[in-house]
């Protein structure tokens, strides 16, 4: 995660890039589990959506419990994977699960 105060300046893309030509160098897909907002992003740099699963975000961070983005303060996680060599592009993210 980036520090909101430093969000939306474009370093998770830089970071993502950075760890996606590792991966690609090395032959392996690449793996990330993201939030709503970030997994716009991942989407955009080639990722597609494995899963989609709710959770308490008060099991990674006790400050957060139950300020999650849904109705029963839980938090969408969106678990996605991009194959190795696949290229950045402007995708719409839609999920039908």
């Amino acid at each position: 995660m980036v520090l909101p105060s430093y969000q939306r300046l474009g370093l998770m893309t830089l970071l993502t890039e950075k760890c996606n030509s590792i991966a690609d160098a090395h032959g392996a897909p690449t793996y990330v589990n993201a939030r709503p907002g970030a997994a716009k992003m991942f989407y955009s740099q080639g990722f597609e959506v494995a899963s989609v699963r709710d959770a308490e975000l008060g099991e990674f961070d006790e400050g957060l419990r139950g300020k999650g983005e849904l109705e029963n303060g839980e938090t969408r996680f969106w678990a996605m994977r991009r194959e190795v060599g696949v290229k950045a592009e402007r995708r719409i993210l839609k999920w039908e699960g």
